[in-house]
C-alpha cells in the first residue's frame, strides 16, 4: 500500500543540528535542522507549523549539500514538504544561509 502525501510547502529557518549521509539513498544527505521559523507559503497547505522548536529531518542532495558546504552549526533558511510519513524533502535551490 502506498500513501500519497498532499501537495505542501513551509519555509523553515533553523540551525543544522547533525549532517550524514542518507540511509538508504546514496546521492542524498539528511540533515537535522531545528526549527526556530516556520513561515506558510502561499496557496500551499503548512504541514510544519507544529514543528516549531522541534528537530526535523531533511532529505538533501548530496551535491546541494557539497556546493554549499552546509554543516553542522551553519543556520538556513530553505522551503521543505513533506512526502510522507517521517520524509521530508528540502527544495535544493531554495537553501540559503541566514
Amino acid at each position: 500500500m502506498q500513501v500519497q502525501a498532499i501537495e505542501n510547502w513551509a519555509e523553515l529557518l533553523g540551525i543544522i543540528r547533525e549532517i550524514e549521509h542518507h540511509s538508504h539513498l546514496p546521492e542524498w544527505w539528511t540533515i537535522r535542522l531545528e526549527v526556530q521559523e516556520v513561515r506558510p507559503v502561499a496557496n500551499f497547505p503548512n504541514l510544519f507549523a507544529s514543528d516549531l522548536s522541534s528537530i526535523v529531518s531533511l532529505i538533501v542532495p548530496a551535491k546541494t549539500v557539497q556546493d554549499l558546504g552546509l554543516a553542522a552549526g551553519k543556520r538556513i533558511m530553505c522551503r521543505v514538504r513533506k512526502a510522507g510519513p517521517g520524509v521530508s524533502f528540502a527544495q535544493p535551490e531554495s537553501i540559503a544561509f541566514a
